[in-house]
């Protein structure tokens, strides 16, 4: 179930987020003291290291190994904790499903627009039930509007949420 769940996981953040990690990576790493100088001046409260540590940019190589059974004791880390982790990963570098709403917005919108062109037909060549399709474009339209609105407003939030990250635009890697 673990290794299931973890391979849906990378699978959902490397679709929805704006970088991409190996699946089946740790935080067990060997760091150089440039990129923890880097590192350290990222001033997030709620870490995803393993996105953050691909995020910072510097050049990065993979140690295979063949992890051993648990000598002692149990995980930690259970469904509740794993669920928690993974909302954390996904929330912290994806905006992707924050734009969902715009997209489902303009194509409501579109729709209705269509529709309501169909209903303008029926109206005028009397194949209507009166009241109803003026009622299902105007539902269609409004629900589509809130979605759009919805969707701006989630813009918005993205935009701030960013901006209290503070990370940097920029992270220089070496100065010559």
């Amino acid at each position: 179930f673990k290794r299931y769940t973890s391979k849906l996981f990378y699978k959902l953040f490397n679709t929805f987020a704006n970088l991409e990690i190996e699946p089946s990576s740790s935080d067990f790493r060997l760091y150089s003291r440039r990129f923890l100088d880097a590192f350290i001046k990222l001033e997030e409260k709620d870490r995803f290291i393993r996105g953050m540590v691909k995020w910072v940019g510097f050049n990065q190589t993979s140690v295979l190994f063949k992890a051993e059974d648990r000598f002692k004791g149990v995980s930690k880390y259970g469904f509740k904790k794993m669920l928690l982790f993974s909302i954390n990963g996904i929330t912290s570098f994806s905006s992707k499903p924050l734009r969902i709403p715009i997209f489902f917005g303009m194509m409501f919108c579109l729709f209705s627009f269509i529709y309501g062109i169909y209903v303008l037909y029926a109206v005028f060549t009397h194949q209507t039930m009166p009241g109803w399709s003026s009622l299902i474009f105007m539902v269609m339209f409004i629900g589509g509007v809130q979605l759009l609105s919805f969707g701006i407003i989630a813009e918005y939030i993205l935009r701030i949420f960013n901006e209290s990250k503070k990370r940097p635009l920029y992270i220089i890697k070496e100065r010559l």
